[in-house]
């Protein structure tokens, strides 16, 4: 079996995609949507040309959405067909990242680096989210791929698919600019390395990679107007934070063992700590004893470290509004777990008997961050809470032929794609919602906005509002509360009417 995939190396990458995507689609099933791949599927519920309008309004960029549209009409809108989309976008970059593997350090190297793309807890966090993240990391890999291909072999049609890819990756989302900027360091670096027989300068603007960068710009041209806009902090919602020395703590700790900053017990940061040494340790004696490879090792370096410095400089104040949010982490962070596995794999596989046992130890703290991820699933560390979403849907659902008002737009957001299309599913405004910002999707549809809540006379109603919050109406005095339950963060009201005298809105009084 060993000589099999060896010779046969693309099965063997498959086979772990496939054990990748068993386990995600299984792992997927125990979650609810939360409010941002609610927000996912509303937005791409629409035609193309809503779609480009509310990602323009928002703050992310329109292809995911596109994407999400296309796979939908073919496959329906269901929580286990988008599901299934992201996973098996996941599963692709498990396997090109294998293969890249093999490409870089040899077959050895990969072989033994696979189990670690099993055990990659928060990569695979965001491989069944309904979000850009894991298209914006199979680009990333993709692209990283293209790029290393392409300066080796100085193909003209590898730097023209890396131009694509860098294109493809600015229109899911502006956080991959902390990967391209990494791939342009690593090409000046190796550049500067090539040691050219003309002047370095004259050598330097000759380089394709320059016209591939040159060629993206051009791609993404017709969306930067838009992006400048998002960037000016209008659409911005305000959640992020500073990138600053606990969250640099955070990216160990998540990523190592799925666990925020503020639950780590000091045996936990030993954990973290000796995976940081050791692989330290490991990573100097392959660059020092593998010359052949310095080249690859400081790409994977350069992945991991340069967009964390960047991190540290545009979630800055001075730049504006803090923009750091731990899942933007997501788009260069399988580079991390790839320099950790190659690192330790690479040593074992050429002898170092000592590398066997951090091998194994750092596989089962990764496995034990898995557990950990499985326990979590997609809690939402921002807002400190489980999303209910299906639950409360299910108690809410009963009453779709009479109505039901949402109280809060986030809420009625989340739960949006959990009611049937012909439900009386309604939210509170009492003015209509801008076309701005997270909202947006709201305000394309003003037959489902209730102002005036005295305007509604069915038999029965439910009223969904935020736990430990009173409605911010007034409700109509001839519904009568009958029952109150509170599923997660939401409180449901369920109400029916009394006897109404005369057709008038009061109640009768015998």
């Amino acid at each position: 079996m060993k000589t099999f995939f060896k010779k046969h190396f693309w099965v063997f990458a498959v086979v772990i995609a496939g054990l990748f995507l068993t386990f995600c689609l299984v792992l997927s099933g125990r979650q609810q949507l939360w409010f941002d791949e609610s927000y996912s599927i509303m937005v791409a519920e629409n035609d193309i040309p809503t779609i480009i309008d509310l990602a323009s309004a928002d703050i992310h960029p329109p292809l995911f959405y596109l994407l999400l549209h296309f796979w939908g009409s073919f496959f329906g809108f269901s929580e286990w067909a988008l599901r299934f989309f992201i996973i098996l976008i996941s599963s692709i970059t498990v396997a090109i990242a294998i293969i890249f593997t093999q490409k870089l350090f040899g077959k050895k190297t990969a072989l033994l680096v696979a189990p670690f793309l099993l055990v990659m807890p928060f990569f695979m966090r965001y491989s069944f989210e309904i979000r850009m993240y894991a298209p914006a990391i199979l680009v990333s890999v993709a692209a990283t791929f293209a790029m290393w291909t392409a300066w080796r072999n100085k193909l003209k049609r590898w730097w023209i698919i890396y131009a694509l890819l860098v294109a493809v990756g600015m229109y899911l989302t502006y956080m991959m600019v902390l990967v391209f900027v990494a791939h342009a360091i690593w090409l000046i670096f190796v550049t500067a390395r090539s040691e050219p027989s003309e002047p370095f300068l004259k050598h330097f603007i000759k380089q394709k990679w320059l016209l591939a960068y040159l060629g993206a710009t051009v791609l993404y041209a017709a969306w930067i107007p838009t992006a400048l806009k998002h960037f000016s902090g209008g659409a911005l919602s305000g959640i992020g934070t500073m990138f600053g020395w606990e969250q640099l703590l955070g990216f160990f700790s998540f990523s190592l063992l799925y666990t925020p900053t503020w639950q780590l017990k000091l045996w936990q940061i030993a954990l973290i700590a000796i995976v940081v040494i050791t692989t330290t340790i490991f990573l100097i004696h392959n660059f020092k004893k593998y010359f052949s490879q310095r080249e690859n090792w400081v790409l994977l370096i350069f992945l991991t470290i340069i967009p964390i410095i960047l991190l540290f400089i545009i979630s800055n104040p001075s730049f504006g509004k803090p923009s750091y949010i731990e899942r933007y982490l997501i788009v260069f962070i399988l580079f991390f777990y790839l320099l950790v596995a190659t690192t330790l794999s690479n040593s074992v596989a050429n002898g170092q008997k000592t590398a066997i046992i951090a091998y194994f130890s750092t596989l089962a703290i990764l496995t034990f961050g898995t557990v950990n991820l499985i326990n979590v699933g997609n809690f939402n560390f921002q807002r400190m809470e489980r999303s209910e979403s299906k639950i409360a849907s299910t108690v809410l659902v009963d009453y779709c032929q009479d109505q039901i008002i949402v109280d809060d737009f986030y809420l009625y957001i989340e739960l949006f794609p959990y009611m049937p299309k012909d439900c009386n599913y309604t939210y509170y405004s009492e003015n209509p919602v801008d076309f701005a910002g997270g909202w947006a999707p709201l305000s394309i549809l003003p037959n489902r906005r209730i102002g005036d809540p005295t305007s509604v006379t069915t038999g029965k109603i439910a009223f969904v509002t935020v736990r430990d919050k009173d409605l911010s109406f007034t409700k109509p005095n001839y519904y009568i509360e009958t029952e109150a339950i509170s599923i997660g963060s939401r409180k449901i009201l369920l109400n029916r009417t009394v006897k109404l005298c005369d057709f008038e809105r009061e109640p009768c009084y015998d």
